[in-house]
């Protein structure tokens, strides 16, 4: 009797922790590109696996860091569009102003594409025209909902003509343009700036190496 206890809380501690693997997502990617300037389009494209639920909630986020105030991101989201990995299209739904409901998830990937129009260029919005693109993550980025304690990594892939992207995000050694936040906070906490930028000469305080990247500075004495 007591093998056969064991062997039951053995099968149980196996199943359950099958369970939280299957529920926990194992990659959740970003790649944004910017084929549409003129038009201030960005297209998204998210790929996630290893939720193990039928449906899936992805929101956009109603604000972000460092500008309080109500922001709606999500009315600027256009061609919405859901796949599973193999790329056959999953039923989905908006079950209110910012958030997605993708159906017949379990075990398969998920990929969601999507446009995002930006409006105006303003440090709370993000924007993209023919000289320079503001990606701001908050106003791009969905979140599977449950998991922002989850990390990402961020593909992005800039116009050929241009050759900076600036950000505080850890890059991905190997893979340029690539970059990768531990989890959600500190992804919508970190702008990227793409285009041909400036960069003033770095500085330290307190041991700290400090670097200012941007676009169109101006003309002052850049020398410290």
């Amino acid at each position: 009797m007591k093998s056969i206890a064991k062997f039951s809380c053995l099968l149980l501690l196996l199943i359950t922790s099958t369970t939280v693997l299957l529920a926990r997502p194992s990659s959740i990617t970003f790649t944004i590109s910017m084929e549409q300037p003129a038009a201030h389009i960005f297209q998204v494209n998210l790929q996630c696996q290893g939720f193990g639920v039928e449906s899936i909630d992805f929101k956009m986020p109603v604000w972000t860091p460092g500008y309080y105030q109500r922001l709606d991101f999500a009315q600027y989201v256009e061609q919405f569009k859901a796949l599973d990995s193999k790329g056959k299209p999953l039923q989905w739904e908006k079950i209110n102003d910012n958030t997605w409901r993708v159906h017949a998830v379990s075990r398969r990937g998920i990929v969601l594409n999507y446009q995002v129009k930006t409006q105006r260029s303003f440090v709370a919005t993000p924007y993209l025209d023919e000289e320079r693109g503001y990606i701001l993550p908050g106003g791009v980025f969905m979140y599977p909902v449950g998991h922002l304690a989850h990390p990402s990594v961020v593909q992005v892939v800039p116009l050929s003509s241009w050759k900076n992207v600036a950000t505080g995000l850890e890059a991905v050694p190997g893979k340029p343009y690539t970059f990768k936040a531990t989890n959600f906070d500190i992804l919508y906490d970190s702008p990227l700036l793409v285009g041909n930028l400036e960069e003033l000469p770095p500085f330290s305080v307190a041991g700290k190496t400090h670097r200012f990247i941007g676009y169109k500075l101006g003309q002052f004495d850049k020398v410290p």
